[in-house]
C-alpha cells in the first residue's frame, strides 16, 4: 500500500463538504487492502483444506505460502494506516 492518506489541503479548491472525512478515507483504505487481502486469504485456507482432504499436501503447501503472504499483506497495510493516523493527529 504506497499510497498515504489524502490530506485536506491537497484539495486545492474543493469544497470542504465534499471532501471525504478521515474516518470514510480511513474505511475505504481498510476494506480495500485490508479485508480484501483477509477474504483471498481465507478462501486460499479453505482451499488448502480441501487439497489436504484429498490427498494433496505439496499442493496444499503452496498454495498455504499465498495465504502468508496474503496475511503479511494485510498486516503491512494495516500498519501503514495506524502510521498515518498517528500523523493525521487528532481531528
Amino acid at each position: 500500500m504506497a499510497d498515504s492518506l489524502p490530506q485536506p489541503s491537497e484539495s486545492a479548491g474543493a469544497d470542504d463538504s465534499l471532501e471525504p472525512t478521515l474516518h470514510e478515507r480511513l474505511a475505504r483504505l481498510i476494506h480495500d487492502d485490508v479485508l480484501q487481502s483477509l477474504g483471498v486469504s481465507l478462501l486460499q485456507a479453505e482451499l488448502c483444506k480441501r487439497m489436504i482432504e484429498s490427498d494433496k499436501p505439496d499442493d496444499a503447501i503452496v498454495e498455504l505460502n499465498g495465504v502468508v503472504d496474503g496475511v503479511e499483506a494485510a498486516v503491512s497495510s494495516l500498519r501503514h494506516v495506524m502510521t498515518e493516523l498517528r500523523h493525521a493527529g487528532p481531528t
